[in-house]
């Protein structure tokens, strides 16, 4: 086949898809929100397999297809006249939960209203901010209803009300646009009260809000769209606890889906992008909420971890919420879609990035998404027991007690009467004996102690110093642990009681050693006597 026919063929291919999209553009049949680019982009490289592997006829062919699918995807989607019908609107808000008094919820109320709906729309405070501006901006068929998902006193107080209002013609769609989350951190830094609460609001509330409203909704025909999240489809980091919620809520609305097809109701999900919605861009809520989960960790995993760490996944949250996106129309646009569309979408992805992000997903291995998700949204850096410096920092203080145990104990028990073969041998401080160490034998380190020593004598657990036991056969009575000032200082770190007592704890280790070996201006000594 000669070149120039080959490039006057796709040249009129390109010529009439090109005059059928400008015709479209002019007569604004072009579907609303719809990106041209990413179709057009595919469909010029298809075209150029085509051009490079097939014949003519047959390349021609495919392309030609491949423009009639792209057509049909950018043609309007046929809508269902409104009509006066009837739509709960519950709200979304990702830092605490609320109805209609701010972000998505807001927002859709209002456009549905504007577009003739009768719209109950729920609110946490109907004298709040929110729900005022609700009613200067709205027509009065908007009604307002108080409505705490946490409750089911206020559940079903809406539910009386609605069915009292739409017996007659049933209820056509249901808005589940209510969330919850106030923590981001790892899920073992998470307490599980937030897994519980997001769990509450997020899946618990909106199932027993949407049971109850299936009998209008049956009658109806109506509709179901449920405003999920992609955390819920893919591991965001530190978004654990919102992020099952999600999971759960999108598997029981795709559950639903399913089992009200016979009925004729239609169930979709919209998985928006990052928007800018109430206080989820407001640095001092999620500073607090921090502060809140430093005081509320155990001292051990806050160790492990590092109030470093929260400090940083805190700051990259921040850091990402200021580029969100304020425009909210994308969304409430696949919200009315799912409302009036003839065959409205399963799924809506309103939002930038979020092709990309499912179809690395879907189709590339799980550490390229993993990498994918820590540079788009949090990067979290090592935990404290990780790092470099802390290993570092703990291989010094296993020097400095290496040192210790060479210098500061002798080789060898002190010259004395011999013990019997029957004593059974005991550890004191990783150093081996035939038995119990005699009387008048020392060990001195520098040190600091802040607090007393019984206590840190107490605390320890591993190695029995074989001072304190009743055997039968040692020759020699218990023994007791005594604790004596040394020089340079020795009563600054001890209580009164200590100093010159015989102490009753009888386990040492190096945990004690690492107190005491703290900053070096304190001098101990130990003594073994009866």
């Amino acid at each position: 086949m000669e070149p120039g026919l080959e490039r006057w063929a796709y040249g009129a291919l390109w010529a009439a898809l090109a005059g059928s999209l400008a015709l479209r553009a002019a007569r604004r049949a072009l579907g609303p929100g719809r990106g041209l680019l990413l179709p057009l982009a595919l469909l010029a490289g298809l075209q150029s397999l085509c051009r490079a592997c097939l014949p003519l006829p047959l390349g021609l062919a495919l392309a030609a297809a491949a423009a009639c699918l792209l057509l049909w995807r950018a043609a309007p989607r046929r809508l269902l006249p409104v009509a006066g019908r009837a739509v709960l609107v519950t709200g979304l808000f990702l830092a605490f939960f609320s109805g209609c008094d701010s972000g998505f919820g807001q927002a859709t109320a209002r456009h549905l209203d504007t577009m003739g709906f009768r719209v109950f729309a729920s609110v946490l405070d109907p004298q709040g901010p929110g729900a005022q501006e609700l009613r200067r901006s709205c027509s009065p068929r908007l009604t307002l209803l108080q409505m705490d998902l946490t409750k089911p006193g206020d559940i079903q107080r809406v539910l009386q009300h609605i069915q009292a209002h739409t017996n007659s013609t049933g209820l056509w769609g249901l808005v589940n646009n209510a969330g919850f989350n106030d923590t981001i951190a790892d899920a073992e830094l998470s307490p599980l009260g937030k897994f519980r609460a997001c769990m509450e609001v997020n899946f618990f509330g909106s199932l027993e809000l949407t049971k109850g409203l299936l009998p209008l909704l049956r009658s109806a025909g109506g509709r179901i769209v449920t405003v999920s999240s992609p955390a819920g489809d893919l591991p965001f980091p530190c978004l654990a606890a919102y992020g099952a919620s999600k999971a759960a809520l999108s598997l029981l609305m795709d559950t639903f889906r399913s089992e009200l097809q016979p009925w004729g109701v239609k169930v979709s999900i919209v998985l928006p992008g990052y928007y800018k919605t109430g206080t989820t861009c407001d640095p001092a809520f999620w500073n607090l909420q921090k502060q809140r989960l430093v005081a509320s960790l155990p001292p051990e995993l806050l160790q492990a971890y590092g109030e470093d760490y929260v400090e940083e996944i805190n700051r990259q949250f921040i850091q990402f919420m200021k580029v969100a996106v304020e425009d909210l129309s994308a969304v409430v646009n696949s919200i009315t879609d799912g409302l009036l569309a003839a065959s409205p979408a399963v799924r809506y992805y309103p939002g930038q990035g979020l092709g990309l992000m499912y179809f690395i997903h879907r189709y590339l291995p799980y550490f390229v998404r993993d990498l994918f998700l820590k540079g788009f949204f949090i990067n979290p850096k090592l935990p404290r027991a990780l790092r470099r410096e802390h290993h570092k920092e703990a291989k010094n203080q296993r020097f400095l007690e290496t040192l210790v145990l060479y210098f500061f104990l002798p080789a060898r028990p002190p010259e004395g009467p011999p013990l019997p073969d029957s004593a059974a041998p005991h550890h004191t401080l990783g150093c081996t004996w035939g038995g119990p160490r005699p009387p008048g034998t020392f060990l001195t380190a520098g040190g600091a102690a802040s607090i007393c020593l019984h206590q840190l004598l107490a605390r320890s657990s591993l190695g029995s110093c074989g001072h304190r036991h009743a055997s039968p056969r040692c020759p020699a009575a218990p023994h007791t642990l005594q604790v004596l000032p040394g020089s340079a200082g020795a009563a600054a770190g001890l209580q009164s009681s200590s100093r010159g007592e015989p102490c009753d704890c009888h386990f040492l280790n190096k945990s004690v050693l690492d107190t005491l070996l703290g900053s070096g201006h304190l001098l101990l000594t130990l003594r073994c006597a009866r």
